[in-house]
C-alpha cells in the first residue's frame, strides 16, 4: 500500500502494518513543495528531531505489535559523501 502525504499523520487505522520504512529529509537539505512546515524545515535541529519522533510515533500506531520499523538517514554536514562533499575535514 503506496500514499503520499504528511508522514506526521498517516491515513491509516492502528496495526495494520508489518513494516514501515522510514527515509526522512535530512534537516534543511531538500524543499519538495511549497509549505515550509514540511519535514526537515524546523528552525533548529532539536525542532527537527522532535517532528522526526512524531512521526515515529505514528509509525508506532499503525504498526503490529511485532511489526518493525526502519530509518534511512545520514549525515551530509559531516562530510558523509554524495555530490559536493568534503572528505578533507
Amino acid at each position: 500500500m503506496l500514499s503520499r502525504g504528511d508522514a506526521r499523520h498517516l491515513p491509516f487505522r492502528a496495526g495494520i502494518f508489518d513494516l514501515v520504512l522510514f527515509s526522512p529529509p535530512y534537516y534543511e537539505r531538500r524543499q519538495y513543495g511549497d509549505d515550509r512546515r514540511e519535514l526537515g524545515h524546523e528552525a533548529t535541529p532539536a525542532l527537527y528531531v522532535d517532528e522526526l519522533l512524531r512521526v515515529l510515533d505514528e509509525c508506532e500506531r499503525v504498526l503490529t505489535r511485532d511489526g518493525s520499523v526502519w530509518v534511512n538517514i545520514g549525515d551530509t554536514y559531516a562530510g558523509s559523501g554524495g555530490a559536493g562533499g568534503d572528505y578533507s575535514a
